[in-house]
């Protein structure tokens, strides 16, 4: 008889960096662009400059607002252009807040200084979960960057998870079927200005199977079958005490002695 093992861990959250330039053009002069800087990342599904195409962009001037919620789509070289050309001012500076078009959550942008995204909500289904990445207090001018564009290093606002393991254990064959991931936060506001999570206190289990199970090797490797890494809001994992329901835990299937055939 198969046996289910439940093997709980902390699971360590980090923010991925941001590094990697893209190759660009020259933007269209005088007219407001943006060209992206993003780190690689190992996630298909996971932003990056290959695959972020849209941006939501607000801009204030002081703090008189320049541009409200404009979105803009990324061309053949590039550069981010919105369908109706906004001018850069001939003089003063603009900041800029700068998301990407996937989040979710409802806008609340009242000034300058107080921009947040609330209720933002993952995706129950691994598989579905998408990055979402912004970028605030940007600056530029029309001398510095009419006619190059404003560059974006775009961050991650989200914590990717990635669980590998491995058998070192020679006497027993262990087939993995799928994980699951407890008390990960359900939700949060995050403000933009602060770069700053505040979570609702809600909590989800996070789960992906797979029909074909992945054999333990002595060799670390990835776990999360076809679904790929999760997503999750950054928050510190308590330890697991073996009573409460907080931490991380993942499902193996059970261990079989090597000489027995197992479905």
């Amino acid at each position: 008889m198969n046996k289910s093992i439940y093997i709980c861990a902390a699971a360590a959250m980090m923010l991925a960096s941001c590094s990697n330039d893209e190759v660009v053009e020259q933007a269209q002069e005088n007219a407001i662009s943006f060209r992206s800087m993003m780190g690689t990342n190992t996630r298909g599904v996971v932003a990056d400059v290959s695959n972020l195409n849209t941006l939501c962009v607000t801009a204030y001037q002081g703090t008189n607002l320049y541009l409200d919620n404009i979105i803009y789509q990324k061309d053949g070289t590039g550069f981010f252009n919105s369908a109706k050309p906004y001018y850069w001012p001939e003089t003063g500076e603009l900041t800029f807040t700068v998301l990407s078009g996937n989040w979710s959550g409802t806008r609340d942008f009242t000034s300058s200084t107080e921009q947040w995204m609330r209720n933002v909500t993952i995706n129950d289904d691994i598989a579905k979960q998408e990055d979402m990445t912004y970028v605030s207090n940007v600056t530029g001018t029309k001398a510095a960057n009419g006619k190059v564009g404003v560059p974006l290093e775009m961050k991650h606002a989200l914590a990717q998870i990635q669980i590998s393991a491995k058998n070192e254990n020679k006497n027993y064959a262990y087939k993995v079927k799928g994980i699951r991931i407890y008390s990960a936060l359900g939700g949060g506001d995050f403000d933009f200005k602060n770069e700053k999570w505040h979570d609702n206190g809600t909590f989800k289990c996070y789960e992906t199977t797979y029909d074909t199970p992945i054999d333990l090797t002595e060799t670390a490797q990835s776990i999360m079958g076809k679904a790929g890494n999760a997503i999750a809001l950054p928050y510190i994992v308590k330890a697991w005490d073996g009573k409460q329901s907080g931490g991380s835990c993942l499902l193996y299937t059970s261990p079989s002695p090597r000489d027995r055939t197992r479905s």
